[in-house]
């Protein structure tokens, strides 16, 4: 679904611009004289005839720049970022400039050296690509920056000799507006020849602009704490002005800046308005550096805590500016009245983040808690607004916390809830450009953050393997008590939604916490008919069934087949197998493949394939650890019982779906550190410790009765807490075996994007857009899912579920890779 509207210039002034009243004469008459006069200074007689992209830059910025000053706007200016030279000499997301903040902070992050300034000589639009110059010294470098996802190497403009004072340093943190100008038609994302509804480039070169200017802004709302933003696309003489929320982007109709007075009206209006009439969120206040809790935050440390002590300076490092968040409390007493209440937190770089630029776009924070002088989770995210299929995660963490207790039930398997609500009050800031899009709606979202008292570590610290099993029977029995006792399904099992839960005042990690609990349903809410493809969840963990049918209603089965991919996930990165030179092509396959039909996607088909046998059939083998291979294997009995019960389902639905990759399963052969301490009692041994039945060797479970499968917790309950009384001496972790590139590194350079089916223009990843294999064949238009299709058309198309970005809910490290 396309995500970008546009519309006529007139309407996109009354609806998005900074509000303000109709031009005087007085007014518009200076504007004209401003533009005569910036042109004259830098002579020129119009930029229509200019083909070098560079030699636009100092016209256009100085014309934003005469507009600023002649208004007296003295906490805005605009700079031009087009020399700013990337790190290492690499190609990265620097845009050709904006309209910044002046602060004294702002104009020193700005500040651009000479070391760092692009050199070589501008050239012709299009120009063929040139090799990067050779790296340079730099007194103040960066940490990695992402590639630039352009069509082509940006030209070098020269600065004036002697002089930067026209140029500037790109900042994330600073930038108001961006704006990006192009000198060729071909290398524009949007048209500017005529007026229609056609105004989005299909050319491969258009869609990559595109994408880099989605780019630019991801970046914006990452590093800021914004409700909207703004950006300027000029070609020549003609502009478009573009207002973006998480619902998609507002885009003008161009008009022709030498004639039309749009584009200086706009910049005016911006000149006068206030911060939240910029895009500002108004609960977010900047702290000055000096201030006494500011120097708290940074000061904070434990002995017991390296590694969160680690965590506050990668937020605070580098002049990062820290705010102070202010969380609305909506908390319902036992009586049912709510009660609200207001509290404080600071907070710097985001801890994990999404990288998409519309949907729920979670970020998450290692805050200070101003009253209490802790460290807490902050989380910060763009919930969906559908009455009575959606609601705000704190109200989630109420009532598991709730009827757990009521139920005799540990809460220690979830994160604890400080406060949360809608950020200013009851959905008091709401996206407002989904009401135009027309075609496959978008749903409302209103912003929304939480505070959770404990920090976790991402499971990926979990040392040896005897511990995982550990870990993860603890997040399956938080799973089950919540389904059972409290009637609330996660779907959204992943690595980066189970933490392993620390006790600050032990020093010593303790158990895990399930969390991240947004896209949960209520029991009673299941059996609704979905009105979209399932997009819910992480795409790398889904189970086969609802990857291969997005129309299929989410079940429990769903969910806790999830934690199968999860264990096989860390078992396959972390521990040798057989696979060994095969492991990339299968951890592609089974994780990321995906296949696209008018916009919708499907998957799973590996994972399918691997299990779909009339005998048990073993996926892999593990090196010299025999009980990690008996859960290995019983895992692969669970899934076979699981599948062969579900075979009649899934042969009716592929006559329905037609799909070509199910008309037979593969021939697959069977494949030839200091852990977390816990004394942990479960529903395993409240069960009795009943035996994963007859191990067909010494420690390798053998076919269970039918009863075991993944329809409920039982089977998978059993097989872990089977599994957890062997012997696992030396079990610990390995090197990173998706470091592909690297083999003897330690860091993965394995990128498989893990979100949702979801797949946006403005978020311009898929599943994995390195897996894509697109089958004409996937057509799911006869049967049952046809008709669900046309009942889809004819009712409510919007969706009821939001997207789960990749690296969302991860309280791990998450270093920033960006130059900010």
């Amino acid at each position: 679904m396309s995500r970008w509207r546009q519309l006529q210039m007139d309407n996109w002034m009354a609806m998005f611009a900074p509000p303000g009243d109709k031009l005087s004469e007085k007014i518009s008459t200076r504007l004209r004289q401003l533009t005569e006069e910036t042109y004259k200074e830098n002579k020129v007689t119009s930029l229509s005839n200019i083909k070098i992209e560079a030699d636009l830059y100092t016209p256009f910025f100085g014309l934003i720049k005469a507009i600023l000053t002649e208004f007296e706007s003295k906490d805005l200016v605009s700079l031009n970022t087009s020399v700013h030279k990337d790190d290492n000499d690499k190609k990265t997301t620097i845009p050709d400039g904006g309209i910044y903040l002046a602060s004294d902070q702002a104009r020193r992050a700005t500040k651009l050296l000479p070391a760092r300034v692009k050199k070589g000589k501008t050239q012709p639009e299009p120009a063929e690509e040139r090799p990067d110059p050779g790296p340079e010294e730099r007194p103040d470098p960066d940490p990695e920056e992402r590639p630039d996802p352009g069509p082509e190497e940006r030209p070098d403009p020269k600065p004036k000799e002697g002089s930067l004072d026209n140029v500037a340093r790109r900042s994330w943190h600073w930038v108001n507006t961006i704006i990006e100008g192009k000198g060729s038609p071909d290398r524009c994302a949007f048209h500017f020849s005529k007026h229609g509804e056609t105004f989005l480039r299909s050319s491969k070169e258009g869609k990559a602009a595109l994408g880099q200017l989605a780019e630019y802004m991801t970046h914006v709302f990452k590093y800021q704490h914004r409700t909207f933003a703004y950006a300027i696309y000029f070609f020549r003489n003609k502009a478009r002005l573009i207002y973006f929320d998480r619902t998609g982007a507002a885009v003008s109709d161009w008009c022709d800046f030498e004639t039309d007075l749009y584009l200086q009206e706009f910049v005016y209006r911006l000149a006068k308005a206030g911060d939240a009439e910029r895009g500002y969120d108004p609960t977010a206040t900047l702290m000055p550096p000096d201030s006494p809790e500011v120097q708290e935050f940074l000061a904070w440390d434990n002995a017991k805590l390296p590694l969160f002590r680690q965590w506050v300076q990668q937020a605070t490092e580098r002049s990062c500016p820290i705010y102070k968040l202010e969380v609305t409390s909506e908390m319902r007493d036992a009586s049912g009245e709510v009660h609200t209440a207001r509290r404080y937190f600071l907070v710097g770089r985001p801890h994990a983040c999404g990288e998409a630029l519309v949907g729920r776009c979670t970020r998450g924070y290692i805050a200070f808690n101003l009253a209490e002088k802790t460290l807490c989770f902050l989380k910060d995210s763009w919930r969906a607004v559908v009455p009575g299929r959606t609601r705000p995660e704190h109200e989630v963490y109420q009532r598991l916390h709730a009827r757990l207790n009521a139920s005799g039930c540990s809460t220690d398997g979830l994160p604890t809830l400080l406060c949360g609500g809608d950020v200013g009050g009851h959905e008091a800031q709401k996206t407002r450009v989904h009401s135009e899009i027309t075609q496959a709606q978008p749903v409302p979202r209103a912003h929304h953050r939480l505070v959770l008292c404990e920090v976790g570590l991402p499971l990926e610290k979990f040392g040896d393997f005897h511990s995982l099993v550990q870990l993860v029977r603890q997040a399956v029995d938080t799973h089950a008590d919540a389904w059972k006792h409290a009637g609330v399904l996660h779907r959204d099992i992943s690595v980066s939604n189970i933490l392993i839960r620390y006790d600050m005042k032990k020093g010593r990690a303790v158990g895990s916490m399930l969390c991240d609990w947004d896209l949960s349903k209520y029991k009673e809410e299941l059996a609704l008919e979905p009105t979209q493809p399932d997009r819910t969840g992480t795409w790398a963990f889904k189970s086969a069934l609802s990857l291969l049918f997005p129309w299929k209603r989410y079940e429990l089965s769903d969910d806790v087949e999830s934690f199968v991919h999860v264990l096989h996930y860390l078992i396959l990165r972390y521990h040798r197998t057989s696979l060994r030179k095969e492991l990339k092509a299968f951890v592609d396959s089974y994780f990321s493949d995906y296949d696209e039909h008018h916009g919708i996607h499907y998957g799973g088909d590996k994972k399918w394939r691997l299990f779909d046998h009339d005998a048990v059939v073993t996926p892999y083998r593990v090196v010299s650890n025999e009980p990690l291979q008996s859960l290995v294997d019983g895992l692969a009995v669970l899934c076979h019982n699981q599948y062969q019960l579900k075979r009649p389902f899934v042969e009716e639905m592929t006559a329905e779906y037609e799909h070509p990759f199910l008309a037979g399963p593969d021939p697959v052969s069977p494949s030839a550190g200091g852990g977390v301490s816990l004394d942990y009692v479960g529903r395993y041994e409240e069960l009795k410790k009943p035996v994963f039945p007859s191990p067909a060797r010494p420690v390798l479970p053998s076919s269970p009765p039918p009863s075991l499968t993944l329809e409920d917790h039982t089977g998978l309950i059993v097989l872990l807490g089977n599994v957890h009384d062997l012997n696992w001496k030396g079990s610990g972790q390995y090197m990173d075996q998706f470091d592909f590139e690297h083999p003897n590194g330690k860091t993965s350079r394995f990128r498989s994007n893990f979100s949702t089916s979801e797949h946006l223009d403005l978020a311009p990843s898929g599943p994995s857009s390195a897996s894509k294999r697109v089958r004409k064949g996937v057509r799911g238009t006869t049967g049952a899912a046809g008709k669900q299709r046309k009942r889809r058309k004819g009712g409510d198309a919007r969706n009821d579920d939001n997207s789960s970005e990749r690296g969302e809910g991860n309280s791990g490290a998450s270093g920033s890779g960006e130059d900010e």
